[in-house]
């Protein structure tokens, strides 16, 4: 048994969007629940393409007969999943067997934003997607929010557009600290918090040097951004900082 297959749950489950979305191939839902089997411990599935085959693989218990899926109809089912918006990938920062973190293939699951009751939800966007990936649909600061949920991460992701603009690498570096900060479970809760993370990064006032120290911090798992070391520095750049790493810092 692998170690992603060791981490999946008792429970497979099919949440209402998915089982009553008509336009879904039934193959399709049966592998969004071995997707959930997988988001217990992280929020996201990190199991890869052999783990969630093997899952899809059914042996006959009479004749023996393997009923089994391709590798291009899995990657098919994925597609579909995601066109529907029932799941996000991306590429980031997971567990490895022996700790720490490496890089590689998330899947997070969630209801899709378009199907939230505008002006009378009785969810938030960030209740069903992982904090730092919910941009996989269109923006959703504009939609009211319960009372009881004054400051929602979609005010988070305002704080750090403000700061970093439409700077498409920037972005996936932040998506990629805030999804760690979820999976060790501290995502952020206030702007403020997050501010103090952007500030940090503005006082370096180096597009490069910033999106390393969010890099690095992804790398270790750290909560918030340190100065890089001189040889840590982007190419080009360590000229502009002292021997001790970044200015101001």
């Amino acid at each position: 048994m692998t170690y992603e297959e060791l981490e999946s749950g008792y429970y497979a489950t099919i949440p209402r969007p998915v089982l009553d979305d008509a336009e879904l191939r039934w193959p399709a839902m049966v592998l969004y629940a071995h997707i959930t089997s997988y988001t217990k411990n992280t929020g996201f599935c990190y199991a890869k393409n052999e783990t969630l085959i093997r899952e899809m693989t059914r042996i006959d218990p009479k004749t023996g007969a393997v009923n089994a899926i391709t590798e291009r109809t899995l990657q098919s089912l994925l597609a579909e999943l995601r066109e529907r918006g029932h799941i996000h990938m991306d590429t980031g920062p997971i567990p490895k067997k022996d700790g720490g973190f490496r890089t590689g293939r998330r899947i997070f699951i969630g209801a899709r934003l378009d199907d939230i009751p505008k002006g009378e939800e009785i969810f938030t966007p960030e209740n069903n997607f992982t904090q730092g990936v919910k941009k996989s649909s269109p923006h959703t600061n504009k939609v009211k929010q319960r009372s009881n949920n004054p400051l929602p991460p979609a005010l988070i992701w305002d704080a750090i557009e403000a700061y970093i603009g439409d700077d498409p690498e920037y972005r996936a570096a932040f998506e990629a600290f805030l999804a760690n900060r979820a999976a060790l479970k501290k995502p952020f809760k206030t702007k403020q918090a997050v501010s103090i993370v952007i500030n940090r990064l503005r006082r370096v006032n180096n597009r490069e040097v910033e999106i390393a120290m969010l890099n690095k911090a992804v790398e270790y798992g750290w909560m918030t951004v340190y100065p890089l070391k001189p040889d840590e520095l982007p190419q080009n750049t360590a000229e502009l900082f002292n021997e001790e790493g970044v200015d101001g810092i």
